[in-house]
Parts: structure tokens; C-alpha cells; sequence
């Protein structure tokens, strides 16, 4: 039975302690990831926060070399069951990778970045058998317009984050 509802608020300390390790998140050397990720706490609703909680995978935010600007990965762990007779379980789990290059862009970027992650986290497009992760991307459409991208991008608004805008083609 839950003690909580999905309104509740929910503490810095709560969220910081489901998502982020010192080990994986340079807090220090990462300041304007770092800045984004509480922004992204204290600007979406409760029960996005209380939801993500809830997410029985674990999730971990890894902030540090550079590669891309954000990436969900589902990952697999192996650990010892509680019960010593159930031998080796395993424990899915998420990796959201927040490059150093952000460090690099205006803040407003970076906000809508480390949201745009969490919004995939949220939307469940991590899982395995989730469409996003099944399908082949249809090598015609542009990748922010495939339906997984459009719903992320249409709950950033919906949280009152800027919707990412298209960067013009060169020739």
C-alpha cells in the first residue's frame, strides 16, 4: 500500500537519491548540468517526480565524457537475490547520458536537454519492447520526427519546457 499520493511533493533529497550517484554525476565539474537537473525538479508537476520514483527499473544519470547531448540506454545488472536459495537475479536498469559538451551551450539548452531525458524515462520508451526501441527509425524521417521524439517533445511543453526547435540545414 502507498503512503503516498502522486501530488505529494517531493523532497530534493528524495529525487537526488534515486537518480544520482557522486560517482556517476560530476556535480562539481558538471555546474550547468548540474543546475538543469534541479530545474527539472522544481518545474515539473509532483506526480512526474512521484512517478519517476516509482519507475521499478533502476535509473542512473551519468554525466561526464563527451559523445552526444543525451541518451537513454536500458542496461542490464546482475546481483545477488535477497534470498540466497533464488541464486543470481537480474535488475533492468536505465542509463541517461548527459554529455560534458552541454557544459558548452546556454542554460536553457541544457534545461531542456536533461528534461527531454527524463521525459523519455517517463514515457516508459527505454523498455526493451517498448515501439521506439523494436522499431527500425524509417531512414526518410528525421529522427526528432518519429513518434517517440514527438511525444517527448510535446510533454516538454506540457511541463513548460521549450519545445527543442529544428536547427537549419546547411548546403
Amino acid at each position: 500500500m502507498k503512503l503516498t499520493s502522486v501530488d505529494d511533493p517531493v523532497s530534493w533529497d528524495t529525487f537526488a537519491d534515486k537518480f544520482f550517484d557522486l560517482e556517476w554525476f560530476d556535480y562539481k565539474g558538471r555546474p550547468k548540468t548540474a543546475n538543469a537537473v534541479r530545474y527539472f525538479h522544481k518545474k515539473v508537476p509532483a506526480h512526474v517526480l512521484n512517478t519517476l520514483l516509482e519507475i521499478p527499473e533502476k535509473i542512473i544519470v551519468f554525466a561526464p565524457t563527451p559523445a552526444k547531448n543525451g541518451q537513454v540506454v536500458p542496461m542490464r545488472f546482475l546481483k545477488n537475490a535477497e534470498n540466497q536459495n533464488a541464486g543470481i537475479v537480474v535488475v533492468n536498469a536505465v542509463l541517461i547520458y548527459l554529455s560534458p559538451e552541454l557544459e558548452r551551450r546556454p542554460q536553457k539548452y541544457v534545461n531542456t536537454s536533461v528534461a527531454h531525458e527524463f521525459a523519455h524515462v517517463f514515457l516508459g520508451n527505454f523498455r526493451l519492447d517498448h515501439p521506439d526501441m523494436v522499431a527500425t527509425p524509417n531512414p526518410r524521417e528525421e529522427y526528432r520526427d518519429q513518434p517517440g521524439e514527438k511525444a517527448v517533445h510535446d510533454l516538454l511543453v506540457e511541463w513548460g519546457f521549450e519545445k527543442p526547435h529544428r536547427k537549419k540545414k546547411t548546403k
